[in-house]
């Protein structure tokens, strides 16, 4: 999760790569819909999870 001056943006994590990069889900927009992306985050993204799992 992401979060700055009133906007945000979540992805969920699918696994990472060898090189450091991540394979997850994120919306991309009402165009594009959902999309599976491998990418890398800046650390202003925050890790979270529902509490008891």
């Amino acid at each position: 999760m992401y979060r700055s001056g009133g906007a945000g943006h979540i992805v969920i994590y699918e696994s990472g790569s060898a090189w450091g990069q991540m394979w997850m889900y994120e919306a991309r927009g009402c165009s594009t819909g959902i999309v599976r992306n491998l990418r890398s985050l800046s650390s202003s993204y925050v890790a979270i999870r529902k509490n008891g799992l």
